[in-house]
């Protein structure tokens, strides 16, 4: 029998499970090329997919803002479809396609189901991401788009909730800047934001922080109530076919 005058330890709290090691993983998919998940913090909010430029590789921008990724959500890199040889690919131009891989993607990675995402696209992912934008606006939803090779349409975002628009300061922002102005003059919330140092295909040294202000951004300014997006819908509903 337990002395009474001696104190009776409590039963031991138990831990909160950790969150998941900041990494960028490599998922072979079967039928596919390999994929690249970010897993978010277990209070995250959010799903993304990227995707890279030209001849590029995801992974090699997620390494360049990892630790905001994580915070923000689970992101999911997608390599193209066309191979341009070792670890990097390009985009076709088959929307299709790509919406049927990235819902393999987010299903192979288990994050979810492919609905409100943000898609961060480089360069030529940014012009697929704009794709997108019009192709399914309901599932893709929020976007940052970086040294676009061309202007944003505003008919393309009119029923996107926030987009971000970026270019590296050792580049050409002409687009980014007109198309972020072109986006506010339709009644879409988005902005312009500078990467230092960087030139094209780079994200450059300050990538951690701009991203992490850009992802920030999204999430401050994704309250458009149902009347403004309405509005925006309207004034573009011949160009977008509804």
């Amino acid at each position: 029998m337990p002395d009474p005058a001696e104190p009776v330890s409590a039963a031991p709290t138990p831990s909160a499970p950790a969150d998941p090691p900041v990494l960028v993983e490599e998922l072979p998919v079967t039928g596919d090329r390999a994929i690249y998940p970010v897993r978010g913090s277990r209070d995250h909010r959010r799903k993304a997919v990227l995707l890279a430029g030209w001849c590029g590789n995801p992974a090699w921008y997620l390494n360049a803002f990892l630790y905001p990724a994580a915070r923000y959500g689970d992101f999911v890199g997608l390599q193209g479809d066309i191979d341009c040889g070792g670890a990097a690919t390009r985009w076709s131009g088959n929307l299709a396609s790509l919406v049927r891989r990235a819902e393999t993607a987010f299903a192979h990675a288990g994050v979810g189901e492919l609905e409100d995402v943000t898609v961060v696209g480089y360069s030529q992912g940014a012009e697929r991401a704009e794709w997108l934008a019009a192709y399914d606006p309901v599932r893709f939803t929020r976007f940052v788009l970086v040294a676009g090779p061309i202007p944003p349409s505003a008919t393309h975002f009119a029923r996107a909730h926030a987009v971000v628009l970026m270019a590296g300061s050792r580049e050409s922002q002409t687009h980014m800047r007109e198309g972020a102005a072109r986006l506010r003059e339709a009644g879409i919330l988005a902005t312009f934001m500078l990467l230092p140092g960087a030139h094209h295909g780079e994200m450059g040294p300050e990538a951690q922080d701009v991203m992490a202000k850009a992802l920030d951004w999204l999430e401050e300014n994704d309250r458009v109530t149902k009347s403004a997006q309405a509005t925006v819908t309207r004034r573009f509903s011949g160009a977008i076919g509804e």
